[in-house]
Formats: C-alpha cells, structure tokens, sequence
C-alpha cells in the first residue's frame, strides 16, 4: 500500500495525525513513524486508516494524487468521530 496516498489525503481533508491516530486506534507518533516510513501498517491497521477517511483500500490504491479531496467527499463531515 502507498502510505503517501493515505497521507496526502489525510492533508487535503486537513486531519491532524492526531485526529487519525484517535479514529484507528493508534498513537499519534506511531503514525508519524509510519507516515515517514520508518514502520509499515498492518493490513488491518491500513483498513482502519482508509475507512476512518471513508474509502475502501482498494480505491485508494487506484488514487492518483494530486486529487481534489474536500471533508465533505470523504464522509469524514459526517462521521461519528467529528462530533
């Protein structure tokens, strides 16, 4: 999995590494670590990371970034987490 993808996304919806790392389950260094490619994901932590941005794995595989993503396009406006 391209992590850069699930990065750039993140950035484009404006989510914080904290926000993200709060709605996986993870913390937020060690997302930062992943992020900067030092660890990698496990497929059910990389799962957890597409569906909290409100897509499945196998779409964003086939994401070419730059995109235009908004909160909006993502889901993530009205999800759980962001109330």
């Amino acid at each position: 999995m391209d992590i850069e993808k699930l990065k750039a996304i993140r950035e484009k919806l404006g989510l914080t590494q904290q926000e993200v790392a709060e709605g996986i389950g993870l913390r937020r260094v060690a997302l930062s670590f992943v992020e900067g490619g030092h660890i990698r994901m496990r497929d059910e932590e990389l799962n957890a990371y597409a569906a909290f941005l409100s897509r499945k794995l196998e779409e964003i595989k086939q994401i070419q970034i730059p995109q235009e993503v908004t909160r909006e396009d993502s889901g993530y406006a009205n999800s759980a987490v962001n109330s």
